[in-house]
């Protein structure tokens, strides 16, 4: 009988930790939430119509968190060329 309980009671601590192991996932999981980002390109140009393409990550409050420049992804426009987008000053729609 002491052996019963003893298994008993080790099967149960087990289950225990293995219950406290995916609830702390689970809340994991929902601060990964919270923190949702989204990443797009945007080629951004300077006043000599030079652009560069950046890929740039936005938080869920439009905050940039990362913008990083994609080599090679560049473009120098003519004297005259106007910019075509209504807003390219905008980033993270802000």
């Amino acid at each position: 009988m002491g052996n019963l309980i003893r298994i008993s009671v080790l099967l149960f601590m087990g289950i225990a930790l293995i219950g406290v192991f995916f609830v702390g996932n689970f809340t994991e999981t929902g601060k990964i939430i919270e923190t949702e980002q989204y990443t797009y390109t945007k080629a951004i140009c300077n006043e000599s119509n030079f652009c560069q393409d950046y890929l740039i990550s936005c938080d869920k409050d439009n905050n940039i968190t990362k913008k990083i420049a994609i080599t090679g992804a560049v473009t120098q426009h003519g004297d005259d060329w106007v910019d075509p987008r209504e807003d390219s000053s905008s980033e993270c729609g802000s």
